[in-house]
């Protein structure tokens, strides 16, 4: 149950932690990550990363990786067991059947880092440069509360039939019984038994 927490946490905090580095390589913040002005990142990289990683498809690849990609480095620092998470070349190597549901900006760049391990390596020089900004943010978050586990409800139904109307009796455990009707016009009605 913890693990199952820890990585539904790890999931929500990635998808956070995508939404920040989108906004932060706007053209108008991109300056304060000190990354290279040459064409392949003022032309390539930077218009087309935030489309990327906020792309749903994407996001849906790499969550489907989750045992071996970012999110379970992600998951391993949040944890406190790690540093800040580090992004890797091979995590952008996007299979073209992901990319294929991607959209058009989003499938472009897969398709480009797909072919291209030196644009993969700078894609993740990008996304850590961004992480390095705001991973103590990300890091001082607090961990989701365990729930406790809880049992469903017992429900158990008795049924009698009479002239045209179907009845029901529905009694749910620890809380009150309910008579059910199927009305002569087939929809079905619950009312609180006062018994």
């Amino acid at each position: 149950m913890a693990s199952e927490l820890s990585a539904i946490f790890a999931a929500q905090t990635m998808a956070r932690l995508l939404d920040a580095s989108a906004a932060l390589l706007a053209p108008e913040n991109v300056v304060v990550l000190g990354l290279p002005d040459d064409e392949l990142h003022r032309e390539i990289l930077l218009p087309l990363l935030p489309a990327m990683i906020t792309d749903k498809a994407i996001r849906g690849y790499w969550q489907e990786h989750a045992a071996v990609g970012f999110i379970r480095r992600l998951g391993i620092a949040l944890d406190g067991e790690g540093e800040c998470p580090q992004w890797r070349a091979v995590d952008f190597e996007i299979h073209v059947t992901a990319s294929y549901l991607a959209g058009s900006d989003a499938r472009a760049l897969a398709d480009t880092l797909l072919s291209e391990e030196s644009l993969r390596e700078m894609a993740a020089a990008i996304l850590n440069a961004a992480i390095v900004k705001l991973w103590p943010d990300f890091a001082l978050a607090p961990t989701p509360p365990m729930e406790p586990a809880t049992s469903p409800a017992t429900i158990s139904l008795r049924f009698s039939v009479g002239r045209k109307t179907l009845r029901s009796i529905i009694r749910i455990a620890d809380t009150s019984t309910f008579l059910v009707r199927r009305s002569l016009a087939g929809h079905w009605v619950a009312h609180k038994n006062r018994v």
